[in-house]
Order: structure tokens, then sequence, then C-alpha cells
């Protein structure tokens, strides 16, 4: 499976849009931060990593429609968990509407709101982009993964 860094703004946002996530914070983030899989011109999935000291915040995992149940996503999760540990981040936190079991499945574990780190709540995600009916999940990342 064919993993590359930095897809293109375009199609990161096309992707996103196509799946109903959100887009608005985009142009701000760091792309180097983002990883797509299949195409590099036109990815089968992507996803993203926020990094606010030791805790990330994984973002915009999104894989189309006609090629779930591929491993894409859980391949992309692998590689933003190793590209976070190289980040120096130590606790990975998510949102989602739609993916409980499926991080779930990753041992991510769901938590209350109140139990999130202030620099993950900050962020754009938390504070305005997602729901608060979202479920928070967060992950202990192993520096020997």
């Amino acid at each position: 499976m064919h993993i590359f860094n930095r897809p293109n703004l375009k199609s990161i946002t096309d992707l996103l849009k196509q799946n109903g996530l959100p887009v608005e914070d985009l142009a701000i983030l760091d792309l180097s931060l983002f990883l797509g899989c299949g195409d590099e011109t036109d990815p089968h999935g992507i996803v993203g990593l926020e990094v606010h000291g030791q805790y990330g915040l994984l973002r915009s995992l999104v894989v189309r429609q006609n090629t779930r149940n591929s491993g894409y996503g859980k391949n992309l999760v692998s590689e933003i968990e190793k590209l976070a540990l190289l980040k120096k981040v130590k606790i990975l936190y998510l949102l989602t509407n739609t993916a409980e079991k499926f991080f779930a499945r990753l041992n991510y574990e769901q938590i209350e709101r109140a139990d999130v780190p202030q620099p993950i709540r900050n962020t754009q995600e938390f504070t305005s982009l997602c729901p608060d009916s979202a479920v928070v999940m967060r992950k202990f990342l192993n520096s020997n993964m």
C-alpha cells in the first residue's frame, strides 16, 4: 500500500468535503503533518496530525467510500501514530461522529471532554468545527511501536 507525505490541499479539501468533514481550518494547518494513501494525484484516503507539545490531535481521517474495508484507514492511523512519536507526542486525541468502533479496535478509548488537556481543547476542531455530541477518544502512544 502506497502511503505518501503531504497530499496537496485540493485533494485533502475535496476528500473531506465529499465525506462531510470540516475543512474550514485547513489553510492554517501544517500540511507536512498530513499523509495520503493510494494515488498521489487522487488519494484513496488521508489523515492529519496537529501537534501541541506532548499532545496530538488525530484529525481528518477519511477513506473513499469505494475503497473502505481495504486496510487504508488502519494503515493511515498506524503511520500517523509513527509520525506523532517522531514529533514527541505521547498521547493522541480525536473526535469522531461515526468511527468510534473503528478507533476502539485500534486501542483508542472513549473519554470525557473534561479529561482532554487544554492545548487540545483550544484547537478549532474542539472549539468550533466538531459538534459537542462528537465522541472524544485518546490513545497513549508507545515508543516501541
